[in-house]
């Protein structure tokens, strides 16, 4: 079933019942819905750590995870695996989504710092000085506010996003729209993927020689990636390469 726009229902009508939802679901886990959560929240999670970060750093920092537009894929993947994991719990407590999201987040957040640094020798969080802390990439405390985020995102926000999604026309319309904006993202991040990895390469002594290293070289310097990435660290020695 398909609700028709302008139909007067009020927000709060939207987070009570989904139509396209199966029976104790908040969503479709659509690949469109999943695709349009993670594009969403990637770019409103930036701006609200940007403004949340602005009184405690005295100033603005570029937090953005991509090279191009205001994108922090953290967001968008901590949102989407939120979504996965807690959508079949629309009728548990409150209380259940807040753990299931505590422990979802500690985990992500676990596997994002190991990988970040392992990969890439970057740091973007070290929480060592936090009690009950794993290795300095999560903690009880953070851990905490994944579960308030998760609980927060799955009864209030969840259904909106994917209700503005489905405003785009159905049809032609959505598939190009989707298609340009997911052609951006993916050349997004392969552009990422490698700047950082030639970043690496200048960081750790490695010559520049070939034509390739010298486009990276100078087009994203590494003036520009330090300014593009201001809360990362890099040690290259952290790296397992």
């Amino acid at each position: 079933r398909r609700r028709e726009r302008g139909d007067g229902r009020s927000w709060l009508a939207l987070l009570e019942h989904d139509a396209n939802a199966a029976e104790g679901c908040y969503v479709e886990l659509s690949p469109y819905n999943l695709f349009w959560i993670f594009m969403t929240t990637s770019v409103l999670g930036l701006v609200v750590e940007t403004l949340v970060s602005y009184p405690i750093d005295g100033m603005w920092k570029d937090r953005a995870g991509l090279v191009w537009g205001p994108i922090s894929p953290i967001y968008g993947c901590g949102a989407v695996l939120m979504t996965i994991f807690l959508n079949n719990m629309k009728d548990r407590s409150g209380f259940h989504l807040f753990v299931k999201a505590a422990i979802a987040g500690a985990l992500f957040e676990l596997f994002a710092g190991w990988t970040m640094e392992h990969l890439y020798g970057m740091i973007a969080w070290d929480y060592h000085n936090e009690p009950f802390n794993i290795a300095g990439y999560t903690c009880l405390s953070v851990s905490v506010v994944w579960g308030i985020a998760g609980f927060l995102w799955m009864k209030f926000f969840l259904v909106p996003t994917v209700h503005l999604a489905g405003r785009i026309p159905e049809g032609q319309p959505r598939t190009v729209v989707t298609a340009l904006v997911a052609t951006f993202l993916a050349l997004d991040v392969v552009t990422t993927f490698a700047s950082c990895t030639f970043w690496f390469d200048r960081m750790a002594g490695v010559p520049v020689t070939t034509p390739v290293q010298q486009f990276f070289a100078e087009r994203y310097s590494d003036s520009f990636m330090a300014g593009k990435f201001q809360t990362v660290s890099m040690y290259t020695d952290l790296a397992l390469r």
